[in-house]
């Protein structure tokens, strides 16, 4: 079995090794918390979409009770035009 020689590091070499491996430690660090940070923007992103989506749905159902409405009025008052405004129906002629 060949013989080990053990090597005694510089000062600065031991220096440069521990810069390394603390760097490592705080890149590790900021990795999590990036992780942690896009875990939570996800959250919000999903919370955003569902509220999203409930309004679309919320939209169209307005547009259906709107065409429901229209067609009640216009069965009852005939074709004609309503001024918002002044709240007046102006039969067609």
């Amino acid at each position: 079995m060949a013989k080990k020689d053990k090597v005694q590091f510089t000062e600065e070499e031991v220096n440069e090794l521990k810069t390394i491996s603390a760097n490592y430690v705080n890149l590790q660090q900021t990795l999590g918390q990036v992780a942690v940070q896009r875990l939570l923007l996800q959250r919000q992103l999903d919370g955003l979409d569902i509220t999203e989506q409930q309004t679309q749905d919320s939209y169209v159902k307005n547009q259906q009770d709107e065409q429901a409405s229209l067609a009640k009025l216009q069965e009852k008052y005939g074709e004609g035009s309503y001024d918002t405004k002044n709240n007046e129906f102006t039969k067609q002629s």
